[in-house]
Order: structure tokens, then sequence, then C-alpha cells
């Protein structure tokens, strides 16, 4: 969600488009400095991720470290 000038808006989007029983899917840098990916300002954290994942009406139901650099988050309609 880093890349978006409006992450919020992206998932409200993504929201009103969902399926009943789909999902969003928000694979993502962690927030920790690395020789490679985004720059560490633009990143998102995992709770920072669920927390807009929220506002925009979703309801987190997983998230997860995929491995020292990347995390995933999974959530669905509330």
């Amino acid at each position: 969600m880093h890349d978006f000038q409006d992450s919020l808006k992206v998932l409200e989007h993504a929201r009103e488009m969902l399926a009943p029983g789909g999902k969003v899917v928000n694979l993502d840098w962690k927030k920790i400095p690395t020789e490679m990916g985004p720059p560490l300002e633009i990143r998102l954290s995992e709770e920072d991720a669920t927390a807009l994942m929220e506002r925009a009406g979703l309801r987190v139901v997983e998230t997860k470290d995929l491995s020292e650099n990347f995390y995933i988050t999974i959530a669905v309609l509330k």
C-alpha cells in the first residue's frame, strides 16, 4: 500500500468491488531498514496497515510475517 497516493481510497474502492467471501491481501515490506525496497519513511508497519484497512471498512482476519523483510495482511468485508 506504500506506493499509492491515497491508500485509503484504494482500499475503499477494493471493498466496494469485493465479492462476498472475497479477500483483500496486502503483501508489503516491513517498516525496518533494509538494503533494498522502498524508503523507510513511506513503508507501513503491520499495525498501520491493519488500521488503514479497518478505516476502509474491512475486517483484518490475519497478519503474519512472511520473511525477515515482508509481512502479509488479509482482510474481508465487515
